[in-house]
């Protein structure tokens, strides 16, 4: 059955286009039987269990999120990159109406296997989409209004969808940036879960202000300055995308050393600086060393750390001029004002003497 030409003038040109891609795989938007395309048993369980870290990090912030919407009703779900459904939480009397179509874990909701949806289009499409009763393109969910947000890893693949699914009678717009902002907060939970594989970290906002909050981006940078992670909103305030991760270094977007990067990390962990990027705009940065925390405390408000507090860094003129080797450079020279006691070097810089001999080992293997 081809839509007609009033319903066309009614939906959205992506709606529209992912009605022709079902029609093209030859599905039948009247068929009104439940289909299959579902796993249980072992074979959800081994699913689920594959997927056991992006579940508990998505479960807290949908709870949260169901608390929000629960007075509408309604059902939140997280779909793996498949599409497949791996957990859900919701309305007892929603949920049983849901399952009939079987929106519950262990079924596809891909476009190939449930038509025009907000979970498969929003994988086909790579971005967030509400779809609202009689836009799906199967008739036994005409009584739902979905929306859906793709959630990409630090990397920029796809790591699963959020979705929340209410009776199309009772959508509201608001829906839809509600479950944007719970996407967005579980892209920031797989970048950290991530942060202790990155040298650095950075938090960035056009607005020191912003920092810390849902618009922030975050972002993981390499021993020699090159962004090797980053989430979308990261990508937007720097301008470059997911394909130039791992060959762009920092230092050729924002007028910063890679000298004080690590002073900034080391030192500033709790404040920020304000740096130029060379296409004209300035940009907030909150910088901190992975499994390294410095407890010096830094007021932001001071224009320079006292002398007496810090170590100063290093100009450093080996061919090795990375974060790494001015990590290096600076805990030897702690070293040696401390007169060689290790306790005294380790607790001058804010890090413990298992990290300080490290630093040591590194050196004497070079």
């Amino acid at each position: 059955m081809e839509p007609t030409k009033s319903s066309l003038e009614l939906i959205s040109p992506r709606v529209y286009q992912s009605w022709s891609r079902c029609l093209r795989l030859g599905l039948d938007p009247g068929q009104r039987s439940a289909f299959g395309n579902i796993i249980g048993g072992s074979f959800l369980e081994s699913r689920i269990e594959q997927r056991a870290e992006l579940i508990g990090l998505a479960a807290p912030i949908m709870n949260y999120f169901y608390s929000l919407v629960k007075g509408v009703g309604g059902v939140v779900v997280l779909a793996d990159r498949q599409g497949v459904i791996i957990h859900s939480i919701g309305d007892a009397e929603f949920m049983s109406k849901a399952e009939r179509v079987l929106l519950k874990p262990g079924a596809s909701w891909a476009e190939r296997h449930r038509g025009t949806n907000a979970i498969g289009t929003a994988l086909e499409d790579g971005v967030p989409i509400a779809i609202n009763g009689h836009e799906h393109f199967m008739r036994p969910n005409f009584f739902l209004s979905c929306s859906a947000v793709p959630v990409f890893d630090s990397i920029g693949n796809v790591a699963g969808v959020l979705n929340v699914s209410t009776d199309s009678r009772k959508y509201h717009p608001y829906i839809s940036s509600l479950i944007s902002v719970a996407a967005h907060s579980l892209e920031k939970q797989l970048f950290f879960s991530r942060a202790a594989s990155y040298f650095v970290t950075a938090s960035i906002h056009p607005s020191p202000g912003g920092l810390g909050s849902i618009s922030e981006g975050v972002l993981g940078l390499s021993e020699d300055g090159k962004i090797v992670a980053a989430n979308l909103t990261a990508l937007k305030y720097l301008g470059i995308s997911h394909l130039e991760l791992g060959s762009e270094k920092l230092q050729q977007i924002v007028d910063i050393k890679l000298e004080d990067i690590l002073r900034y990390g080391r030192f500033r962990p709790e404040g920020y600086c304000t740096l130029r990027m060379y296409r004209g705009k300035e940009m907030a940065f909150q910088f901190a060393l992975t499994g390294d925390k410095s407890t010096i405390f830094f007021d932001p408000k001071r224009e320079a750390p006292l002398a007496e507090q810090f170590v100063q860094v290093p100009s450093i003129k080996k061919a090795e001029h990375t974060l790494k080797a001015i990590s290096r450079e600076i805990a030897l020279d702690a070293l040696e004002a401390a007169k060689g006691n290790i306790t005294k070097a380790a607790r001058s810089l804010g890090i413990s003497r298992n990290t300080l001999y490290k630093y040591m080992r590194q050196e004497s293997s070079k």
